[in-house]
């Protein structure tokens, strides 16, 4: 028969001061073999909070790290999140860009027919390009 470990293992609810606690007792038998112990009932044996000896007077979590993908929500704080303006980073809310939404740009007129609006969209793109929209 294998031999327990000493290990309390906390399972169900309770209270501020109480918590219900699963427990299975074994006595030695013939040969020092582990025999357990009928509590009756088959409930759990309260025990009062105060009364767990050995517990730590605090439940800290160890500092540690977790890669991007393992989260999977909450709320990153900004140092957390690379910004920037390249590719593979975030920009930032107070990021423009130069000339695009500063100032007036040249006024386009309404195309009258098939020519003029050829001419007409070619003048906005000559305009988005000028503005850094699109690039040549």
């Amino acid at each position: 028969m294998r031999r327990p470990r000493r290990a309390v293992v906390v399972e169900g609810s309770g209270s501020d001061d109480r918590l219900a606690l699963p427990v299975e007792l074994y006595t030695r038998g013939e040969d020092d073999e582990l025999v357990p112990v009928d509590l009756g009932g088959g409930g759990p044996v309260v025990v009062a909070w105060a009364d767990v000896t050995g517990k730590p007077t605090t439940f800290a979590p160890a500092t540690h790290t977790h890669a991007a993908a393992d989260i999977s929500s909450g709320t990153l704080a900004l140092a957390r999140v690379p910004t920037g303006t390249t590719a593979s980073t975030v920009a930032l809310g107070n990021h423009t860009h130069a000339g695009l939404l500063a100032g007036s740009a040249a006024a386009v007129a309404d195309a009258t027919d098939e020519a003029s609006a050829v001419v007409q969209l070619n003048a906005l793109l000559a305009v988005l390009r000028t503005r850094g929209v699109l690039s040549t």
